[in-house]
C-alpha cells in the first residue's frame, strides 16, 4: 500500500494518511539465543 517511489506524496505523508506507524514499515529481526539455532535444527530435521 506504501510505495516509497510514490511521486507526490512522501512515505511519511502516506503512513499519516493511513494511519500507520513509519517503524512497522520494515520486519522486525528475531534475536535468538545461541541454544536456540541447534533446536531450530533439530525441529527442521524432524
Amino acid at each position: 500500500m506504501i510505495g516509497k517511489e510514490h511521486s507526490r506524496l512522501s512515505v511519511r505523508q502516506q503512513c499519516e494518511l493511513l494511519a500507520v506507524n513509519r517503524n512497522r514499515l520494515t520486519p522486525r529481526q528475531l534475536k535468538r539465543v545461541g541454544g536456540d539455532e541447534a533446536i531450530v535444527r533439530e525441529i527442521d530435521r524432524i
